[in-house]
């Protein structure tokens, strides 16, 4: 039966083998994920519910329309791996940046006028996009390091100079705890001396949240367009309220998913 069916319909073959390629290495990528605690249980399992669904549709669908789709939808998904791992390195290398701003920090603690503290401040600021300020704080450093012990650092800066940030990256950054307006080159806050980089760079890091909500969003997609390929099959005008329905609770759950929490708090 197997091979009647092989021979018949090979291309059916070679299009669940393909689907179910994809359904293994998504649900690898949901599982490590889940084991790094970046994806909720709950969603990771939802996930996982999904994608072997449309596995079992690019085989066996319940209607023809939902084979193409589920294949499609399939492909879609293994593209958002490499986006959802991008992410997730930016975070990670985003977080080693604010860590080192931190650590910059506290070497001004013991020594408020560090040239070495105050030059990694820049170079971690100037890797999460604060480059003005960062090329002006390293350019107030250099004197205070002798170049042959820091040859690094002094090619650094003139690499920084080749490509100079924009005139608006120079502009004064705002006190997070005061509100006054510190101009490029300031460390602590002139008004109330609150490490306001630091607060600044904080508000840069790329969430852990948006895994999450770039997920839901790939579930919802899977689901409104499964649900709305179903409903075509209905005869007459509940076919059109069953896309209404489908959309509005697509927007809801997207609206809830990706709304400011602080902003609702």
């Amino acid at each position: 039966m197997l091979n009647d069916l092989i021979a018949k319909h090979p291309e059916l073959i070679a299009m669940g083998c393909l689907s179910w390629v994809i359904v293994v290495v998504w649900v690898i990528h949901v599982i490590n994920r889940m084991i790094m605690l970046e994806l909720d249980i709950v969603f990771g399992v939802l996930a996982i519910g999904v994608v072997v669904g449309l596995g079992f549709m690019a085989i066996a669908p319940p209607v023809p329309v939902l084979q193409p789709l589920s294949i499609v939808l399939l492909v879609l998904s293994a593209v958002m791996i490499p986006i959802t791992r991008g992410i997730q390195q930016q975070r990670e290398h985003r977080n080693v940046d604010v860590e080192g701003v931190e650590k910059a920090y506290e070497g001004f603690v013991l020594r408020p006028s560090n040239p070495a503290a105050q030059i990694r401040l820049a170079r971690h600021l100037y890797n999460l996009g604060v480059r003005g300020h960062a090329l002006v704080l390293a350019e107030g450093a250099l004197p205070g390091l002798p170049r042959r012990y820091f040859p690094d650092e002094y090619r650094m800066v003139e690499n920084w100079r080749q490509y100079p940030p924009d005139k608006g990256e120079f502009e004064p950054i705002g006190c997070v705890e005061c509100g006054h307006a510190n101009a490029a080159g300031t460390i602590h806050c002139a008004a109330c001396g609150a490490r306001f980089l630091l607060d600044r760079v904080k508000g840069r890091v790329v969430s852990t949240q948006m895994g999450r909500k770039l997920m839901v969003a790939w579930i919802v997609m899977i689901l409104c367009a499964v649900g709305i390929a179903l409903a075509s099959e209905i005869q007459g005008p509940g076919a059109l309220v069953v896309i209404f329905v489908i959309a509005v609770g697509a927007v809801g759950t997207l609206a809830l998913a990706f709304r400011d929490k602080e902003s609702t708090a």
